[in-house]
């Protein structure tokens, strides 16, 4: 899987990411592999704002 900075080139709105994220964790929940939960909590990492940080930190909970 190629790791891509999502907001750093702010071309997909914070809604939009989350929602990639809520999507993640339901794969993750479906199929298990742990390197999909590996590579949300990378993404998660790059983003810069805390408040979207912990909004998208909290699909994860």
């Amino acid at each position: 899987m190629y790791i891509i900075k999502l907001r750093m080139v702010w071309i997909i709105p914070n809604v939009l990411c989350y929602l990639i994220f809520v999507g993640l964790n339901k794969l993750y929940d479906q199929v298990n592999d742990e390197q999909i939960k590996q590579t949300a909590m990378e993404l998660i990492e790059t983003e810069e704002d805390s408040k979207y940080r912990k909004k998208d930190l909290s699909v994860w909970k």
